[in-house]
């Protein structure tokens, strides 16, 4: 017999707290898929526990950049997944397994998209910055890494008062490729905080510019610091205004983002792709990037 708790029995409204996400997490083993397994409290503090039982769990919130109802789940079988959601619309679903995705096409979902992982196993042909000292990236000024790298120009490094240009450039993306939606000024302003000892660290935003204005973005930091193959360069986001895209822009962000990881001591480097962006698979892999072996995240959304 199926054991309900609390959060069943009563519908679980109220904000997550930090413990009851900690003791969801402990418990993940029990469940035959999730979609939790790379998110932190951080990133779901304020969602609600809509439903939580020994063969299902669903936690719900609101995505800022998708602008829908958000879904993190656990569950044995999508029956009981599909269950649990019921006829809730404009609501998105991430990590996905293939083989739920015909049943939750039935439910009148569809892919919005389908994220491969691509990795650089080194970096050795990466440009090395030399110099004697560097501090982090909250007290760097434009000058501060000038001609240690040419990839690296006067302006490259971001500065605060940008923080709502750079999302602008994001959001002049949106929809250029299945599930980039571009990032909000908060979500821009928390990349840039350094505060933490979380991974990614060293996290930073670097820009191209035309005549002072902000043309294109990358942002970037370095997680598995631990990793006995060492620490990874992570290119989290990379756009280019489309009046200025086709102009190896995007090009030379990725490159110095890789350089100014490298100065951090990353050895090699990580980016997802939808797969059906076939233009910029290209340039990742004429960069170096190579599809990795996994499946890769599937995300569906009901509108």
């Amino acid at each position: 017999m199926q054991v309900l708790s609390i959060f069943d029995i009563c519908g679980a409204m109220g904000n997550m707290k930090k413990a009851d996400f900690i003791r969801i997490k402990e418990k993940m083993t029990i469940y035959a898929c999730n979609s939790l397994e790379y998110t932190d409290y951080e990133d779901i503090a304020g969602y609600e526990i809509r439903k939580e039982t020994d063969s299902v769990i669903l936690i719900e919130g609101f995505h800022r950049e998708a602008g829908c109802r958000h879904y993190h789940w656990a569950a044995n079988e999508h029956r009981e997944l599909l269950a649990a959601v019921g006829k809730a619309d404009n609501c998105l679903m991430e990590f996905i397994p293939k083989e739920w995705v015909e049943a939750f096409e039935q439910e009148g979902f569809a892919i919005r998209a389908h994220w491969k992982d691509y990795f650089k196993d080194s970096l050795a042909d990466v440009p090395v910055i030399k110099a004697e000292e560097i501090n982090e990236f909250n007290l760097l000024n434009e000058g501060d890494l000038l001609n240690k790298c040419d990839l690296l120009k006067e302006g490259d490094l971001l500065k605060e008062g940008q923080i709502r240009e750079v999302s602008e450039v994001t959001i002049s993306c949106k929809g250029q490729s299945r599930g980039f939606t571009g990032q909000t000024v908060e979500w821009v302003r928390e990349w840039l905080d350094n505060s933490g000892n979380e991974e990614p660290v060293h996290k930073v935003i670097l820009v191209e510019r035309e005549d002072k204005k902000v043309t294109g973005i990358v942002c970037t930091g370095i997680y598995g610091c631990d990793s006995r193959k060492g620490p990874i360069a992570w290119i989290k986001e990379v756009a280019v205004r489309p009046e200025y895209q086709n102009r190896g822009i995007a090009r030379r962000l990725i490159e110095k983002a890789l350089c100014y990881c490298k100065f951090y001591g990353a050895t090699r480097a990580f980016l997802a792709a939808d797969e059906c962006n076939v233009h910029a698979i290209h340039l990742y892999e004429s960069i170096g990037f190579c599809p990795g072996p996994e499946e890769g995240q599937i995300d569906m959304m009901r509108e």
